[in-house]
């Protein structure tokens, strides 16, 4: 999957243990995101993450933290 930096930043912060739990985390940041270039980080993470399946996008996460 291609994440920008900004992404990559914002996944590595995510403290979900699944899916659901991790979009979630995501959807609350943009919901109160104090700029609009997080907001557009979080609109563009959740449109990559929502179609993945909970392992695939569990593996997207853990790759990326461990990284």
């Amino acid at each position: 999957m291609n994440l920008s930096e900004a992404e990559k930043r914002m996944i590595y912060q995510v403290e979900g243990t699944s899916q659901g739990a991790a979009l979630n985390e995501i959807y609350m940041t943009w919901r109160y995101a104090p700029n609009r270039e997080t907001k557009d980080t979080a609109e563009s993470l959740l449109k990559k993450l929502r179609p993945l399946s909970d392992k695939e996008c569990m593996d997207v996460i853990r790759e990326v933290q461990q990284n």
